[in-house]
């Protein structure tokens, strides 16, 4: 197989990741498209954690944000690597951890490094804006990026004053 071939074929299965397991809901797929020693990285913090605890994760998510959906914006393959860079939109309709229902709807951006081999997912790094979404559910008080922003407003502002 040619090494177009292979990329293609690996992009394909990230692509089923997003629009088939994510934005389906389809929680068989797991054990389809990941290795049984897959392992996943940045999904609830700096540890790793293995396929079946990757399954409760997504479950407890299609739990909270019952409409979510996934959409690729951008995707790259090389040599058994595929990135993607995706937006997810839903409703938190149900307590997501320690973070009761709010009925607000958000949208979070995020990137995943997918790493594949024999046709399965290996090991996946992800990374996903986990401080907007705690925003955007009004969980935490203003974030450190909405003062920043204030206060360059404020010093535009005395900027063009002069």
């Amino acid at each position: 197989m040619s090494p177009q071939a292979f990329a293609d074929e690996n992009q394909e299965i990230a692509e089923r990741v997003f629009t088939d397991l994510l934005d389906g809901h389809d929680l068989d797929l797991v054990s389809e498209l990941y290795a049984e020693d897959c392992v996943f990285y940045g999904m609830s913090g700096p540890e790793a954690i293995d396929r079946d605890e990757y399954e409760a994760f997504l479950a407890m998510y299609f739990e909270a944000f019952p409409d979510l959906s996934f959409e690729i914006e951008e995707m790259i393959s090389d040599d058994g690597r595929v990135s993607v860079r995706w937006t997810s939109r839903g409703t938190h309709e149900n307590d997501l951890m320690d973070v009761p229902a709010t009925g607000k709807s958000a949208t979070v951006t995020g990137m995943s490094f997918v790493h594949v081999e024999d046709g399965r997912i290996v090991e996946t790094y992800n990374n996903h804006d986990r401080l907007g979404l705690l925003e955007q559910l009004g969980a935490i008080p203003d974030s450190p990026r909405k003062v920043v922003r204030m206060m360059l407003g404020q010093l535009k502002g005395r900027l063009t004053d002069r």
